[in-house]
């Protein structure tokens, strides 16, 4: 995706204040087990502070089974397992959330209804 959200953003109403637009600076973090030039399999993100909680704004491929053609029999891929959140505790411990399709994460836009 060449051009994603930027500046001040809404998702499904939380705010989120997002990086600079442009294709030429980094603003997001691509994670993928794919390799390429532009993702990473994992990433750290220090925090430095205490949180009481912090929200992820992610997105995954669109399911080419969503929107099938005519007469074309196929299953959605609602439920795939993507990936794993894992969060690391200052005490060590860690939580690990399953990230799966259109549970918690969707595609940019998705057809309405979905």
């Amino acid at each position: 995706m060449i051009r994603t959200p930027s500046g001040n953003q809404n998702f499904r109403g939380i705010p989120f204040e997002l990086g600079p637009e442009g294709v030429n600076k980094k603003s997001w973090i691509a994670l993928s087990s794919k390799r390429s030039s532009w993702a990473t399999a994992q990433a750290e993100i220090p925090i430095g502070r205490t949180a009481a909680f912090f929200c992820l704004a992610q997105f995954c491929n669109w399911d080419e089974n969503e929107m099938p053609a005519a007469g074309q029999d196929v299953m959605e891929k609602a439920g795939q397992h993507l990936a794993d959140a894992a969060i690391v505790f200052e005490d060590g411990t860690r939580h690990v959330q399953p990230l799966r399709r259109r549970f918690e994460v969707g595609s940019l836009s998705y057809p309405w209804g979905h």
